[in-house]
């Protein structure tokens, strides 16, 4: 009865007087939709007539991805064309820690084995591998002393 004979805020208050969601953005200003038009909004006509930082400020100024990078110079890019890039053309005009310097100099895993001695292999067939040959040359614990 009190929601019939006076206002039911569901229904009654939007109908005869003002609804939140549509009447008063209808008639006055809705923050979604009105606001943007007839003012500005944040997302489209903010960017549209003035600038949005996403695309008008780096086309009309600096973008920090492309224009900087074309304009100035791209850590990415610019910067290891132009310059040196850490993983290129350190290793190439200078030293690679992964190729030059194991081609060049001595790399741990394969040339420091093949010209001087690998632990896993060439240390076990010039001189004595501690699990095959110091086994085969001399005595296994387990199965000579034992036996």
């Amino acid at each position: 009865m009190l929601s019939t004979a006076y206002v039911n805020i569901g229904d009654r208050l939007s109908a005869a007087y003002v609804n939140i969601g549509y009447t008063l953005g209808a008639a006055y200003v809705n923050i979604g939709d009105r606001l943007g038009y007839a003012y500005v909004n944040i997302g489209d006509r903010l960017g549209a007539t003035y600038v949005n930082i996403g695309d008008k400020l780096g086309a009309t100024y600096v973008n920090i991805g492309d224009r900087l990078g074309a304009a100035y110079v791209n850590i990415g890019d610019r910067l290891g064309t132009t310059y040196v890039n850490i993983g290129d053309k350190l290793g190439a005009a200078y030293v690679n820690i992964g190729d030059r310097l194991g081609d060049a100099y001595a790399n741990i895993g394969d040339r420091l084995g093949a010209a001087y001695v690998n632990i896993g292999d060439r240390l076990g067939t010039a001189y004595v591998n501690i699990g095959n040959r110091l086994g085969a040359a001399y005595a296994i614990a387990y199965a000579h002393c034992l036996t």
